[in-house]
């Protein structure tokens, strides 16, 4: 059973690969004393490409927006941010803790990360 569900994991994993921009990975190298500034400006068909990446309070600050427009593009911008990260840390992007910092934007919440 654990083997079963060990494969069930790694194939939803591997489903979000074709969702990462090929400039996204692998990430380049991030040195110490410089930064990387990127840009985003394909957004997904439909704001349900990058849900299923959100966590449970993203979807909830996603809920209180004021028109399907704003909705939708907190939708693929947080998206698109757990997937650049991901790339970084070389991690799934379901699995980053990502919190909303005290001016309500995204941060992530690892210890001496130097990623911001």
């Amino acid at each position: 059973m654990k083997t079963m569900q060990h494969s069930k994991e790694q194939n939803l994993e591997e489903s979000f690969v074709p969702l990462l921009p090929a400039s996204f990975r692998p990430a380049p190298a991030l040195s110490e004393g410089h930064i990387h500034i990127w840009t985003i400006s394909q957004r997904p068909r439909t704001s349900s490409d990058y849900a299923l990446l959100l966590s449970k309070d993203e979807l909830n600050r996603a809920s209180g927006m004021r028109s399907p427009q704003l909705f939708d593009r907190f939708i693929a911008d947080h998206g698109a941010l757990r997937l650049l990260l991901s790339a970084y840390l070389d991690t799934d992007p379901r699995k980053l803790p990502i919190v909303a910092n005290t001016y309500g934007k995204p941060a992530l919440d690892i210890p001496h990360c130097r990623l911001r």
